[in-house]
This record gives C-alpha cells, structure tokens and sequence, in this order.
C-alpha cells in the first residue's frame, strides 16, 4: 500500500476550474512517492489503481455538499489515452468507481475518444498544443443520450500545461454549452 505524507498532496485549484489532488515531481527532478503512484496508476496496476480510487471517493466524501450542490456535479468523464481509441483505463475506473458510490454522479464511459494519435507529451520536447489535442479527438456519446442540467468533471492522471485538458474542454463546452467544466486531476506537475 502506497504511503503518502502531507507534503505530496497539493490538493489545490490551479485555476477557477482545475483541482490538482497530488504533487507531480517528475522523476529527472528527484521524483516522489506521489510520482511512483501516479506513474503506477498510468501503467494500469491495479494496487495503484485502488488506492487512487480511494483518494478520488475520499476528497468528494469529505465534502459532498461542495462537489454536489456547490459545483453542481451531475456527469464524469475521462481524457483518453494519446493512442487512437486507446481507453484511459485507469481514469475510466476511477469515474466507474465514483458512478458506483454517488447516485448523483453519471460516468459517460469513453466520451471523448482519440481519432488519431498524439505525441506524449512527456516523450516530447514540443508538446502538442491545445489546438493539436483538439484536432485528434472527438466527443463520442450518442446523439440519443439526453443531458439533464448540472455541471462536469473531466477526470486525468496527470496536469502540466493543461493543452489536452483545455481541448477536452472546448469540445465539451461545444456539445454541452451549458455546463461547467472542471478538472479533477491526480497530479499536478511542480518542479519541486
């Protein structure tokens, strides 16, 4: 089992819209405990997988007036992988995990999906652009799925310049233009 102490948790708002729970210490900085987890739960092991659900149920039962009527939560979803239709296991979990424990939560499983493929941005020195990302996804729910009010998370491992969080973003805003976005990630990079 994955040991935290405090000073790994970030468990902050980078912006008006993006909550980072963990502090991401890329591992040619020193790495961490935190960037052990989150790169465990990226390669889809399912220890690191457990505990990440755990840390997601926790922050939002700690405080679920905040996450249900302050921010009005209503649906999940999860950024895809950088490969074409490659699904995010790991977020898909953790959204699955939230759908199961909070009635008023409802995962859009696969909702966005990746057309075509994407430099990682951690394998790049020219990361892809907000521009790029949104250009190689789609949104992917049936025309026949009916949105009812309230407001989105939109799940990920991990948070550094946000370009694919923005496109994600974008296109969700586009299909569901009266709902707020926000970002709930597992990381967010810091340089240490």
């Amino acid at each position: 089992m994955t040991v935290l102490s405090e000073d790994q948790f970030d468990r902050a708002w980078t912006d008006d819209s993006d909550y980072a729970l963990l502090k991401y210490v890329p591992r040619k900085r020193g790495g961490s405990v935190a960037t052990d987890l989150i790169i465990q739960f990226k390669e889809d092991n399912p220890d690191a997988i457990s505990t990440v659900k755990s840390l997601y149920l926790n922050v939002i039962t700690a405080d679920i007036d905040f996450w249900k009527n302050q921010l009005n939560i209503k649906y999940v979803f999860c950024i895809p992988h950088s490969g074409t239709d490659v699904l995010n296991t790991s977020c898909e979990a953790v959204a699955s995990a939230l759908d199961n424990k909070f009635e008023w939560i409802h995962h859009i499983k696969h909702g966005i999906r990746r057309t075509t493929d994407v430099t990682k941005s951690a394998q790049t020195r020219n990361r892809p652009t907000a521009t790029d990302q949104q250009r190689s996804l789609a949104f992917n729910v049936s025309p026949f799925y009916r949105f009812y009010g309230g407001n989105i998370l939109l799940i990920d491992d991990v948070v550094t310049l946000g370009a694919t969080s923005t496109a994600c973003k974008a296109i969700l805003n586009t299909e569901i233009p009266k709902a707020i976005v926000y970002g709930f990630f597992l990381g967010r990079t810091v340089q240490r």
